[in-house]
């Protein structure tokens, strides 16, 4: 069985937006985060000191430390936005048990809290090299139409690489349709998967799914994967 997973943004008790990690107080933050966004995998970078929660009502500071979880988005004013999580060293432990596709890096990170200044890291998540991990001569799509989109029949053109995947979706786009993913083959073991480039879905497995529910990991959305999934070489 194989799952979704991603950061909750709203709360369910009173539907209450969760903070999100703002950078713009992290010394040279913007080089360091230009450099991850341009999908580099840097070494020997400071602790960065520090992040702070805000939520959308920018005008009320006192409200952004309401709630803090072990994920949270980062909140999109740092230029150029960092693509990943804001995520707990307990989090990051867990994780660092398992087998997550590269390329990747944990950065170390100071969140300020309530007065104290936390262990977070920046999971920066790099887009990976679909052809690498993907078969991509088993994947299958629906095409959609409508909105809310809806699924009206398969898509039996043969899709041979990222390149070509990424043509059909603008014309699909031009024309107001949607590329949605019925069945993946991803070619190696890994227990967390960004699909990145298919569609934006993160994809675990089911014991990466039980460790993260047994250790109580706050602020992940989990839900069983709506296509199906084949893993090749599964541990």
């Amino acid at each position: 069985m194989f799952y979704t997973i991603e950061c909750r943004s709203v709360v369910d008790f009173g539907e209450r937006v969760v903070p999100r990690a703002n950078g713009t107080l992290v010394w040279e933050g913007e080089h360091y985060f230009a450099r991850m966004q341009n999908q580099e995998l840097i070494d020997n970078v400071p602790v960065f000191d520090h992040f702070f929660l805000q939520t959308t009502d920018t005008l009320k500071p006192e409200t952004w430390e309401w709630l803090i979880q072990d994920v949270h988005r980062f909140s999109g004013r740092e230029k150029p936005p960092i693509i990943g999580w804001f995520i707990s060293d307990y989090f990051r432990q867990v994780l660092e048990q398992f087998v997550i596709a590269p390329p990747y890096r944990f950065y170390p990170a100071k969140l300020k809290y309530k007065n104290s200044k936390l262990d977070y890291f920046i999971f920066n998540l790099l887009w990976i090299k679909l052809e690498t991990i993907i078969d991509f001569d088993a994947l299958k799509f629906s095409i959609a139409e409508g909105y809310p989109k809806e699924k009206v029949g398969p898509y039996n053109q043969p899709i041979r690489n990222k390149s070509e995947l990424d043509e059909v979706k603008i014309s699909f786009y031009k024309q107001k349709k949607e590329l949605q993913l019925d069945s993946v083959v991803v070619t190696e073991y890994f227990d967390f998967v960004p699909l990145y480039g298919i569609n934006s879905d993160i994809i675990i497995t089911e014991r990466l799914k039980q460790a993260i529910e047994k250790s109580r990991i706050e602020g992940v959305i989990i839900k069983e994967a709506p296509y199906q999934i084949r893993m090749k070489d599964q541990a």
